[in-house]
């Protein structure tokens, strides 16, 4: 199930930025589902435990990571990626983030 999990939901998953929310219920109640599965946990029990045992992160959260890895690993990002990305240091802020200094992308 672990691989199933890794190879069909991760694969290529920041092709689906920018998707509808609709679409993104539908993967994570398929990801849900894998990690009870995996744990044996019940259908009710709350699934954001069930996903940090299996160390999964949320489908939302799995495309943003992937989406700042691209940008981050490959200088020549593709621009339709790059500018939804910007670097933590250049956001003006009331609060500095210990963060800013270590080159960390935000999402606007």
């Amino acid at each position: 199930m672990h691989a199933f999990d890794s190879s069909r939901l991760d694969y290529c998953n920041s092709l689906l930025y920018g998707v509808s929310d609709k679409l993104l219920l539908k993967l994570q109640v398929i990801q849900s589902e894998a990690a009870r599965v995996v744990t044996g946990a019940r259908k009710f029990d709350h699934i954001t435990p069930v996903l940090c045992e299996v160390h999964w992160l949320h489908v939302r959260q799995c495309i943003r990571f992937k989406l700042v890895m691209i940008v981050y690993n490959d200088e020549l990002a593709p621009p339709y990626l790059a500018d939804d990305c910007v670097l933590v240091f250049s956001v003006a802020s009331i609060h500095h983030l210990r963060s800013a200094n270590t080159n960390c992308y935000w999402r606007q």
